[in-house]
């Protein structure tokens, strides 16, 4: 869903059922104009189609993207477990590459800002890439990456 339809759904509800969706989406950020990679997401269909594409051994099971995260999802062949983190690794990085390029990147909760890269200012990248001792010049980019 687009963040322009979410902000006319929630015109045509209810002040109590507007104020109530209003904190569920503080607690979970703010949409971005590219989301299709945020696997907590993803329904039972989405998952199935990403799966389906790792060539798994075993049966697909059904699962939702955050059950796929929670690694609450059962595989059958023990290298399925593999392909499926491996898969959800690359994933993430899409994403987070996404996001860095979006036109209107997605806005995590309070808690989880400091993990979002690619909010990260110039300073916070070069403090993260000393901690890891890699060593690279930073001269521009969307929000410092």
């Amino acid at each position: 869903m687009e963040h322009k339809d979410l902000k006319e759904m929630l015109s045509k509800m209810s002040d109590d059922h507007n104020t109530l969706l209003t904190k569920a989406l503080t607690l979970a950020g703010k949409p971005g104009s590219n989301m299709r990679r945020a696997i907590w997401l993803w329904n039972e269909d989405v998952c199935a189609e990403a799966l389906g594409e790792n060539e798994l051994e075993g049966e697909i099971p059904k699962c939702n993207g955050k059950q796929l995260l929670m690694e609450e999802v059962k595989f059958e062949k023990g290298d399925d477990q593999k392909k499926v983190d491996t898969m959800v690794k690359r994933v993430i990085q899409m994403f987070m590459e996404d996001q860095a390029q979006a036109e209107i990147p997605y806005v995590p909760p309070e808690s989880a800002k400091g993990r979002a890269v690619w909010m990260w200012n110039q300073d916070q990248v070069k403090e993260f890439l000393g901690e890891v001792e890699i060593e690279v010049d930073i001269a521009s980019g969307m929000l410092g990456l």
